[in-house]
């Protein structure tokens, strides 16, 4: 277990969707792992949206290595009600995708990143490792919440 590993707290835990954050990095971590039940998906997401507004999270991490995929119903409700949530109140100044070992799984993140893409004033970017995508965070200057 690395050391960003032992600062983790889970926010949401279920069988095909973890949520952690790591309040020093100011990082917010979803972990879908397979095929993840709408309930699942709604509850994780909701979750990690009002502690990245509320603990004024600077960092969203995907990381969707196990694959996650989600269902197109779920892919509009993120679109029609997260996103939209996290453009008008969120502090993320960078959310971060690590890329799946499926394409099928790659294919749903590129295309819900898209959609959002209109909303977010952050960057948004793929990683092939987690830690590659933390050391782009830490590469982020303004370390404030508007």
């Amino acid at each position: 277990m690395n050391a960003i590993e032992q600062t983790q707290q889970a926010i949401y835990r279920a069988p095909k969707l973890n949520v952690y954050v790591t309040p020093a990095l100011r990082v917010l971590t979803i972990q879908p792992k397979g095929n993840v039940p709408s309930a699942i998906y709604r509850a994780g997401m909701t979750a990690a949206a009002e502690t990245a507004i509320n603990s004024k999270l600077l960092h969203w991490l995907v990381n969707a290595k196990a694959g996650g995929i989600v269902t197109p119903a779920d892919q509009i409700w993120t679109s029609d009600v997260i996103a939209p949530r996290l453009a008008a109140a969120s502090c993320v100044r960078k959310m971060a995708f690590v890329e799946p070992d499926d394409l099928h799984t790659k294919l749903i993140l590129e295309d819900m990143m898209n959609k959002a893409s209109d909303l977010f004033s952050f960057e948004m970017q793929f990683f092939a490792h987690a830690q590659d995508a933390l050391v782009w965070f830490t590469d982020t200057e303004t370390d404030t919440c508007f």
